[in-house]
């Protein structure tokens, strides 16, 4: 009769502590729950930042090639009139070439530049959604590989161009040949830039484009990592709320045990 009288008080017991152990692990799960969120939410952000800012220096690339063909046309008319010079005019004129092709040159690495930083900043939301993936998030860092690749392809393009401007600046040497020859050649060259930089300023659209896309897909990868977080606490409540259900049981049980054994020892 003893050993039942504590058997009830025991269970009555043991329940009631599972179920405070089950409220408090509700709460553990609401307090992980709402950190996830927030890390997920200032991740994405960050993401969502670094896109604008490679948007934002897309325009200012593309006034810089189009500085360059400008200044393209520019040498070219410069090189004619070179051509058409007598000798001792042409040492003056090769100067304001030289001039020229070094400012084309100058708007060519500036735009370089601005691309370099462009492929910094995907790289790190390539390396920050890596790490989102580490920790098990539905996310795929493949989608900044398309960026890094048309990154890749303009500054391939731009040293391309910037090494046909060396060309350029070297035509007016003594020892490059006859004069029409030299012009010819250095047309062909500043001819070969102008395609080049039209190439560019496609692929800069393109480009431009495919960070919109980035910046949708990166939007929906947060809204799948945020459902993903709330289902996962919902299957966390959901166990909880079953241990729960059983703790509540075998407390009502051992109160009820305990009731009966006191009133039969009462009577």
């Amino acid at each position: 009769m003893f050993f039942r009288h504590i058997a009830g008080l025991l269970a009555l017991v043991l329940g009631v502590v599972g179920f405070a152990a089950c409220a408090a692990g509700a709460y553990a799960v609401w307090q992980v729950q709402t950190r996830l969120e927030r890390a997920n939410d200032r991740a994405f952000a960050a993401v969502d930042r670094g896109l604008v800012e490679v948007e934002d220096r897309v325009p200012i690339v593309k006034e810089r090639v189009r500085q360059s063909k400008i200044t393209t046309d520019e040498v070219a008319a410069t090189v004619r009139q070179w051509a058409a010079n007598d000798a001792k005019d042409r040492l003056v004129t090769a100067l304001q070439i030289e001039t020229r092709a070094a400012t084309l040159a100058g708007h060519l690495q500036a735009a370089d530049a601005r691309l370099d930083t462009s492929a910094t900043a995907v790289s790190d939301i390539h390396r920050l959604l890596e790490f989102a993936k580490s920790l098990g998030g539905p996310v795929d860092p493949s989608v900044t590989d398309q960026v890094l690749e048309v990154i890749a392809a303009l500054r391939g393009k731009l040293n391309e161009a910037d090494r046909a401007v060396d060309e350029v600046r070297r035509f007016s040497s003594p020892d490059g040949g006859p004069v029409e020859s030299r012009m010819e050649r250095v047309l062909r060259v500043l001819a070969r830039v102008v395609l080049t930089l039209t190439e560019i300023d496609s692929r800069l659209n393109e480009f431009a484009t495919r960070l919109v896309e980035v910046r949708e897909e990166a939007r929906q990868v947060q809204e799948r990592t945020s459902n993903f977080i709330v289902i996962g606490a919902l299957a966390c409540y959901a166990l909880l709320a079953w241990i729960a259900a059983g703790q509540v049981a075998l407390s009502w049980w051992g109160c009820t045990y305990f009731r009966r054994r006191t009133a039969m020892v009462d009577h």
